[in-house]
C-alpha cells in the first residue's frame, strides 16, 4: 500500500502549480486541419458555460478577487458579442481575459498548437527580445536587419500603438496575481502574444528612443525561427542551454551561482542528480557563498524546491502553514487518473487515506473545504549540505512554486533575499485541475487550493526582499545585471572584510 501511495503522491506533486502555457493530462492535440475550423455561437457559449461550471465546482473561493456580479456581467457581454462562428484563436481572444480574472492559476491557455505550427513553418514574428526596466520596455536582443535598434533602446510604440497601451492589452491575456508579473510575462513572450492577440508578425513600425535620447522610427520585417538560432547556439557554447537550471563558479570569490529558471516537475529526478553533482563540486571547490537566482522562475513542482532546501538547511521547515482545498468530483478523479489505469481500482480501498496531504479531498463532503496542516519536517541527512552563506535573487518573474521556495527561505531566515517583490503572492490560490473545453478543446485550468505561507499570514503582498535592488536602464544599456552585480559586490566586500580580520 505504501508503494502505491508513493506513486500516487509523486504523480500528484509533480503536476505542480503549472504555468499559463500548458496542456491538461487529457488534452487532445489539435491537428493542422482543425486550425481553421469555425465553431458555432451555440458551441462557443456551451464552452463558456462548461468553463464557468467547472470553475465553480472546483475553486475554493471563485469570487475572492472579483465579485460574482462583475464576473457575470462580463460573461454576458462576451456571449452577446458572439454572433458568428469563430476559430479557436478568435474565441481565445474573447474568453481568456474573463478566465484570467479569477486568480493567478485559473486561466484559459493560449492555443499553442497553431502558434508552434506557424513558427515551425518559418512564419514571421516580432524581431526583438524585451525586458521591463524602470517601467520602460527596453530592447535586449535585436534579430532584425536594422542595426540602429541596439540593446538598451526604449520601445515606445509598435504599429502605431503606444507601449503602455499594447502592454496592458496583452497583460489581460495572462493569468497572474500581480500586474507586475503579468506585464513581465507578456514582455517575455511578446512574439507569441503579439501574434496571437493582435495578429502581428510580418511587418512592424517601431518607435524607439536611443541611449542618447534621440527618438526614431523604423520599419522592420518580422523574423523566422532560423533568424533566432544564432542566440541559441551562443547559449549552448556558454553552458546555458538547459533552460531549467545551470551552475557556474567564480573561483576568485569562492562563489557559486545556481541559475534556477524552472521547477518543471518532469525534471525532478534529473534535478536531484544535478544537485548531487553540483553540491559535490561546491564542496570540492570550497565555495563559501551560494547565489540562487529565481528571478525568471515561474514555478512548477514544489518538490524541486524541497530538494534544493535539503542542500541548504538542516532545520525543520514547511512551505505552507495550512492548505485549504475544495472537494470536488473533478479533482478526485483527476488525482487518481495520474496512476496507471491498471492501478486506479485501488481507489475502492481508500488509497488516498495513506497520505494526509490528499485525504482531506476525499474525507469531507463534496463542495466543502478540507483542511491540511503540514508538519514541519527535518531535512534528511545530507553529507553535501552547504554550510556557507546563501543569497536568493527574486523579482517580478518569481512565481508559484518558486515564490513558495522564496517565501520559505524568507520566513525561516535560511538566506538573504535580494531583488524585488515576487510576482506571486505569498499566500495564494494554486495547484490546478486541468481540463479541455468541450468543443474548441482550448486547455483550461482552475485552482483547487488556497496555500497559506509558512508564517500563517496573508497581507496581500508578494515575498519582499531583505535588500531591494532593481535593474537600472543604465546597466541594461551596458549589458550589466544590476541585481547580480550588487550581490557579487556585496560578497566581494564581505570577503575583503574577512581577509582584513
Amino acid at each position: 500500500m505504501k508503494i502505491f501511495s508513493a506513486v500516487l503522491i509523486l504523480s500528484f506533486c509533480l503536476s505542480g502549480c503549472g504555468s499559463l502555457i500548458q496542456s491538461p493530462q487529457s488534452h487532445r492535440k489539435i491537428t493542422p486541419e482543425e486550425f481553421s475550423k469555425k465553431f458555432t455561437p451555440d458551441e462557443l457559449k456551451a464552452d463558456i458555460a462548461f468553463m464557468v461550471k467547472t470553475f465553480e465546482d472546483v475553486h475554493p473561493n471563485l469570487y475572492a478577487y472579483i465579485s460574482r456580479e462583475s464576473f457575470q456581467k462580463q460573461r454576458e457581454d462576451i456571449e452577446q458579442d458572439i454572433t458568428t462562428p469563430l476559430t479557436r484563436i478568435e474565441f481565445y481572444r474573447k474568453i481568456a481575459p474573463l478566465a484570467n480574472k479569477i486568480d493567478g492559476h485559473t486561466s484559459i491557455s493560449p492555443p499553442t498548437e497553431e502558434y508552434i505550427s506557424y513558427a515551425e513553418k518559418n512564419g514571421l514574428r516580432f524581431p526583438f527580445d524585451l525586458a521591463i526596466v524602470e517601467s520602460k520596455i527596453l530592447v535586449t536582443e535585436n534579430y532584425s536587419d536594422d542595426t540602429t535598434i541596439i540593446a538598451g533602446s526604449e520601445l515606445t510604440s509598435v504599429n502605431g500603438v503606444s507601449t503602455p497601451i499594447w502592454l496592458d492589452s496583452l497583460a489581460q491575456y495572462w493569468a497572474g496575481e500581480r500586474n507586475s508579473f503579468r506585464r513581465a510575462a507578456v514582455v517575455e513572450y511578446a512574439k507569441l502574444m503579439m501574434w496571437l492577440v493582435f495578429g502581428w508578425g510580418k511587418t512592424f513600425e517601431i518607435e524607439f528612443v536611443t541611449q542618447q535620447g534621440e527618438r526614431k522610427i523604423a520599419r522592420v520585417q518580422g523574423v523566422t525561427t532560423e533568424s533566432i538560432k544564432k542566440k541559441i547556439e551562443t547559449q549552448k557554447k556558454t553552458g546555458t542551454s538547459n533552460y531549467a537550471y545551470s551552475f557556474k563558479a567564480i573561483d576568485s570569490l569562492r562563489l557559486g551561482l545556481l541559475d534556477f529558471q524552472s521547477m518543471d516537475g518532469k525534471l525532478y529526478e534529473r534535478f536531484k542528480e544535478f544537485l548531487k553533482t553540483t553540491f559535490a563540486q561546491i564542496r570540492k571547490d570550497s565555495v563559501r557563498h551560494l547565489v540562487i537566482d529565481l528571478r525568471r522562475n515561474g514555478g512548477g513542482s514544489s518538490q524541486l524546491g524541497n530538494a534544493l532546501l535539503n542542500y541548504i538547511t538542516d532545520k525543520p521547515f514547511r512551505q505552507a502553514s495550512r492548505v485549504e482545498m475544495k472537494a470536488s468530483d473533478q479533482v478526485r478523479d483527476y488525482l487518481y487518473n495520474f496512476l496507471p489505469f491498471y492501478l486506479r481500482w485501488l481507489r475502492i480501498f481508500g488509497l488516498h487515506n495513506v497520505e494526509p496531504s490528499i485525504s482531506p479531498l476525499f474525507n469531507v463532503p463534496k463542495d466543502s473545504i478540507g483542511l491540511y496542516i503540514p508538519k514541519e519536517e527535518k531535512p534528511s541527512d545530507n553529507p553535501l549540505r552547504f554550510d556557507g552563506e546563501v543569497y536568493v535573487l527574486i523579482g517580478t518573474g518569481t512565481y508559484s512554486s518558486a515564490q513558495m521556495f522564496a517565501c520559505t527561505v524568507k520566513d525561516y531566515s535560511f538566506a538573504t533575499l535580494i531583488g524585488e517583490e515576487t510576482g506571486g503572492l505569498a499566500t495564494a490560490y494554486g495547484d490546478i485541475y486541468s481540463f479541455d473545453l468541450l468543443n474548441t478543446r482550448l486547455p483550461a485550468s482552475v485552482s483547487f487550493k488556497r496555500i497559506v505561507r509558512p508564517r500563517g499570514i496573508d497581507d496581500g503582498r508578494g515575498v519582499l526582499p531583505d535588500i531591494e535592488v532593481k535593474q537600472t536602464a543604465e546597466d541594461t544599456e551596458k549589458g550589466i545585471d544590476t541585481v547580480l552585480n550588487y550581490t557579487i559586490e556585496l560578497i566581494r566586500k564581505k570577503n575583503s572584510t574577512t581577509t582584513q580580520k
